[in-house]
C-alpha cells in the first residue's frame, strides 16, 4: 500500500462548521474500502481518524469554537 501524503490549508472566518471527504484509489483507479486514513494539523498533529467505507471514502466534520 502507497502512504500518499495530501496538505492543504483551511481558514476560517464567519463558518461555523466545516467538513472535508477523503476518497482513497489504489494504482488502478479502484476505490480502497477499510483504508485508514489520518486528518493532522499544519504541525504534524493528529487531529481526527477514520477508516474508508465501501465506496472507498470518509469524511471529517468539525464545528469552529
Amino acid at each position: 500500500m502507497k502512504l500518499v501524503k495530501l496538505s492543504f490549508c483551511l481558514f476560517v472566518g464567519i463558518v461555523a462548521h466545516a467538513a472535508v471527504t477523503v476518497r482513497v484509489l489504489d494504482p488502478a483507479g479502484a476505490s480502497v474500502p477499510g483504508a485508514t486514513v489520518v486528518l493532522r494539523d499544519a504541525t504534524g498533529r493528529d487531529v481526527a481518524t477514520g477508516r474508508t467505507s465501501q465506496p472507498g471514502s470518509v469524511r471529517f466534520t468539525a464545528d469552529a469554537v
